[in-house]
């Protein structure tokens, strides 16, 4: 936001520039016309403004990369300790669970029309573990409408779609979605388990009280059972993992940028273990750095 403020003072000082040197040069040359003087100075503003925007992204992307892969920064001339990166995510979040089968999704004969609009006409598809695919084609072609058919929220089509047993997918939509929009990061990352998150912070209540000792071993032992331990700070450290500061896990949601809104929907499914993960337009309102983010996710 500070950039596009900064941009927009800069362009508006700009204008009240050009409109004075308008001014000045229709003075010392009556000759000239005045949409002759405008369209010049209309082009060497678009030119400084285009020149603004491309060095503000650069500036951004560099700040990016120091951050994210330890570059030395020309500034600073200091190299970031980050002790906490994408690469070091523990693997076994990214395997999903290891007793699904090999074929997630299978696509047979599927035939779809939208009013008058043949979308899909006996189309062919599957989806095995591992699989990266990216859908291409033009709006209106029937991108998200396949991706709802998949998830199972459009269900008027011909031809069947076959899932794996028990297949949990992650849905990443083109409006992402918030428990609620008063929620820090840490209060929204924490109903990720929410039972657990319940049964713990019930747990640190009483757990020095000894009026409660009955129910704080009943609770133990299911915290105990249920990996409950590792999970309730999973939630929190994966965070972490994905460039989120401390500071940060206390702010309010949407004081994140869209990048970062995005990691954290990414973030809560990778903890919950998702088989298939969706993403729908993810690149849809990101900055350079979610953009960033999102290729080196996914390769």
């Amino acid at each position: 936001m500070h950039s596009i403020a900064t941009l927009c003072r800069i362009t508006s000082y700009l204008s009240r520039m050009l409109s004075e040197i308008i001014s000045r040069v229709l003075t010392v040359h009556p000759d000239f016309s005045y949409e002759e003087v405008e369209e010049v100075c209309e082009l060497f503003l678009s030119s400084i403004t285009e020149k603004i925007k491309e060095e503000t992204k650069l500036k951004r992307l560099m700040k990016y990369l120091e951050k994210e892969f330890e570059l030395e920064s020309q500034e600073t001339k200091k190299v970031s300790n980050r002790a906490y990166s994408l690469e070091l995510i523990p693997e076994y979040l990214f395997n999903g669970k290891a007793e699904i089968a090999s074929s997630l999704v299978t696509i047979i004969n599927l035939t779809k029309n939208i009013e008058q609009t043949e979308l899909f006409l006996s189309a062919e598809m599957k989806i095995n573990r591992r699989d990266k695919i990216a859908l291409i084609g033009k709006n209106g072609a029937g991108k998200t409408t396949l991706l709802k058919m998949i998830i199972g929220k459009e269900s008027d089509f011909d031809g069947r779609i076959e899932k794996a047993a028990n297949l949990k997918i992650g849905y990443l939509s083109q409006d992402l979605f918030w428990q609620d929009t008063r929620n820090t990061l840490r209060a929204e990352m924490l109903m990720v388990f929410p039972e657990i998150t319940e049964k713990m912070n019930r747990l640190m209540t009483i757990e020095n009280d000894d009026t409660h000792w009955e129910e704080a071993d009943v609770l133990k032992k299911y915290m105990r059972e249920n990996d409950g331990y590792a999970r309730y700070d999973l939630q929190i450290e994966i965070l972490k993992y994905f460039g989120f500061t401390d500071e940060q896990i206390d702010f309010n949601v949407l004081q994140l940028s869209w990048g970062e809104q995005t990691k954290v929907q990414i973030a809560k499914f990778l903890i919950t273990e998702v088989d298939l993960l969706i993403l729908d337009e993810p690149t849809n309102h990101l900055d350079i750095e979610g953009i960033i983010f999102l290729e080196h996710f996914c390769k």
